[in-house]
């Protein structure tokens, strides 16, 4: 099961990808994915803003997270200060990413929302697949929401899918361990486990803290 750890989630609120420079791959099918999906402008009354731009971050986060996306919307539970309505969760996360569309947190929450079923009690505005479109459109160099993509489309069954946005992810942040890991994850699901051994390798190499990978391997008998 693709996975992102937990201090990741707590991390990626306050990190900022240093993507300047890296190779860009050429995505033929996001530039016709609006036409495809429909999945709306990005123009939106406040914002939206580039979540890997640190100033913008600095200046306009901290006044959307305050009314929209604390802790308890992180949890699924509803905003701390507001009466729980499935309407007001779907709205507070939805908001965010019309503002942040590419918000690595809300992304990933945003993403629980769908697979836990609770958009059968209240649809959000797009579906996942819109929300992650317009992600790229926002920022098509932010290598963290095709890693954030990768993990749902994991969880969803769509193993071809999640390797291609893991491979994008890898792409943009060739020495981001949890990308390796979470395609070594893929690959067992898929019976590849060359491929996964060598994606484990990498991402231990890279520091990754968690064994489950190695234990599914070595159970195996593909680990040493």
């Amino acid at each position: 099961m693709a996975v992102i750890s937990t201090k990741t989630r707590n991390r990626l609120g306050r990190l900022i990808w240093l993507l300047a420079g890296l190779p860009l791959l050429a995505i033929a099918s996001l530039a016709n994915a609006q036409d495809v999906l429909d999945c709306g402008s990005l123009d939106n009354p406040y914002g939206p803003y580039d979540y890997t731009d640190a100033e913008l971050r600095a200046e306009k986060l901290p006044r959307v997270e305050k009314a929209h996306f604390d802790a308890g919307v992180r949890a699924l539970k509803g905003h701390n200060r507001k009466v729980f309505t499935w309407a007001n969760l779907a709205g507070d996360l939805g908001y965010t990413l019309r503002v942040f569309p590419n918000h690595p947190i809300a992304l990933y929450t945003m993403a629980q929302y769908h697979i836990s079923g609770f958009n059968q009690k209240q649809p959000m505005q797009y579906t996942p697949e819109c929300y992650f479109e317009r992600a790229h459109r926002m920022s098509p160099a932010d290598g963290t929401v095709w890693l954030v993509e990768g993990i749902y489309q994991a969880r969803m069954d769509q193993n071809e899918d999640a390797e291609n946005s893991y491979k994008q992810a890898i792409a943009l942040m060739p020495n981001a361990s949890e990308a390796h890991y979470n395609l070594g994850l893929l690959y067992v699901e898929m019976g590849e486990y060359e491929l996964a051994r060598e994606q484990a390798e990498r991402a231990y190499e890279l520091g990754y803290p968690m064994p489950g990978l190695k234990a599914k391997l070595a159970r195996l008998g593909e680990w040493e």
